[in-house]
């Protein structure tokens, strides 16, 4: 169960809320374009349960992992992604959803800015909840979106910026989890090169002991 929060600590006003996305906007292209290393968590992407290519569904997770030894606080969040893997939107908006330290009974959720083309997802978890996105030292949590469509996620197509309740500014790219296919695939692979390797030991000539 989340704390209540004191009327003063609410600073989700809609003039702030417009500001801050403007700014989410300009600052999306220097994100994008000069990644730098995450100083206080591992984001992950992933689609959703029963989500991928195939399946008629493009909803996409960013895992995250908090790897400090302090809690993480996060207010807003910005999300790129390359062309092929847009975010979905309407008239420049949607949906989101994210679960935090305090569990899927406790979500936050709201409606995020996207920006042009679908290329910048901006998510302002304490103006839509009045809560930030909170996890503990070691902890998880992960923000699920909608992607315009469901291809198969390559290394290098998402990047991150964190903002935290004490002004600072965490970013860097997203990596990849390979969908269930890609690991089957994988395994294929590296059995028929096993199974290559046997046949070829096993047509090779063994040398005579000399007499």
């Amino acid at each position: 169960m989340r704390p209540a929060l004191l009327p003063s600590a609410r600073r989700g006003r809609p003039a702030a809320r417009a500001a801050l996305a403007c700014l989410a906007a300009a600052g999306v292209a220097a994100v994008a374009a000069v990644p730098r290393p995450a100083a206080a968590q591992r984001v992950t992407a992933r689609y959703a349960p029963f989500c991928g290519p195939g399946t008629g569904c493009s909803a996409l997770r960013f895992d995250v992992l908090n790897t400090t030894g302090a809690t993480l606080v996060v207010d807003r969040a910005t999300f790129t992604s390359s062309p092929r893997f847009a975010f979905a939107a309407t008239d420049g908006a949607a949906s989101y959803q994210a679960v935090d330290r305090f569990g899927p009974d406790a979500p936050l959720g709201g409606v995020a800015t996207v920006g042009p083309g679908g290329g910048a997802l901006f998510a302002d978890f304490l103006g839509d909840n009045g809560f930030s996105f909170e996890l503990l030292a070691g902890g998880s949590g992960y923000v699920e979106v909608e992607l315009t469509s469901a291809r198969r996620l390559r290394p290098g197509a998402f990047g991150f910026a964190f903002t935290t309740a004490d002004d600072r500014l965490l970013d860097g790219r997203v990596a990849v989890v390979p969908e269930p296919t890609s690991w089957a695939l994988l395994a294929t692979g590296l059995g028929g090169l096993a199974v290559g390797a046997r046949r070829r030991g096993a047509l090779t000539p063994r040398a005579r002991a000399p007499r």
